[in-house]
């Protein structure tokens, strides 16, 4: 059952998830330069995923298309397949570091401490294993069940998809700030403390989710609704951790 909304002022309020905002926004400011640094590698892969399907569009042809479907013919060199790989390898390195980072900087913009790039960097060379088995694992439970609905895209069938795919979201949405604040713990009683966490108000974490698919909806307008998009998720990025110790107060 979910748990009756507390007054305003009240140790037990939830923060509405879109006036977050408005209390994230100070807080990533306040360490623009970090939050910088550690959003430019997506903001990077977004931009030229953005360039590619606008090169796309202007330059495909019946050539480019026999050269594309070239990628699965068995002749390619084999470098190729090396190349592609090593850069997929590096890739999701970069990507992993710079989540990890960001949940730690996320936490303690929350709890409005100093944040400095040697820490987080420190965090992750200790604790590397911890995050990485918590992001393979809690990713591969939420996805599976998407798995069906991209195999066969009827609109019903993603529909039904996506509902037990947004229930363990939900349930695991806090995990990482778990693991930051008990070092002692594993992924997996991470994952756990954090389904107990959220089933105390679901609400508070589905409103949150809504939000942020609502923001990113504007990147489907060509590359300044991507950016716009991009902007507001950015000074978001402390709400996950605001709401993670609003519900801490409640176990």
């Amino acid at each position: 059952m979910a748990r009756p909304r507390a007054r305003r002022g009240s140790p037990l309020y939830m923060t509405p998830a879109l006036e977050l905002l408005f209390h994230s926004y100070p807080l990533v400011k306040k360490n623009l330069s970090i939050f910088s640094l550690l959003y430019f590698f997506p903001l990077v892969v977004g931009l030229s995923n953005g360039f590619w399907v606008v090169d796309l569009e202007r330059h495909l042809t019946p050539d480019a298309l026999d050269a594309a479907n070239a990628v699965g013919n068995p002749m390619l060199p084999a470098y190729s397949y090396g190349r592609l790989t090593l850069m997929f390898i590096v890739a999701i390195t970069i990507a992993t570091v710079a989540k990890i980072m960001l949940h730690s900087a996320e936490l303690r913009a929350a709890e409005d401490k100093r944040i400095k790039p040697l820490p987080l960097w420190r965090l992750v060379k200790t604790r590397w294993q911890q995050f990485l088995g918590l992001y393979i694992v809690s990713s591969a439970i939420i996805s599976v069940w998407l798995i069906p609905a991209y195999l066969d895209r009827h609109m019903w069938l993603e529909l039904i998809c996506f509902i037990p795919a947004l229930y363990f979201l939900r349930k695991y949405f806090l995990a990482p700030y778990v693991l930051l604040d008990n070092p002692e713990m594993n992924f997996w009683q991470a994952m756990s403390r954090s389904s107990e966490m959220t089933g105390k108000d679901p609400r508070s974490i589905y409103s949150m989710i809504g939000v942020m698919l609502i923001f990113a909806l504007f990147g489907i307008i060509p590359f300044i609704g991507w950016i716009f998009a991009f902007g507001l998720l950015f000074f978001y990025s402390a709400a996950p951790a605001i709401r993670y110790r609003e519900l801490k107060r409640l176990t």
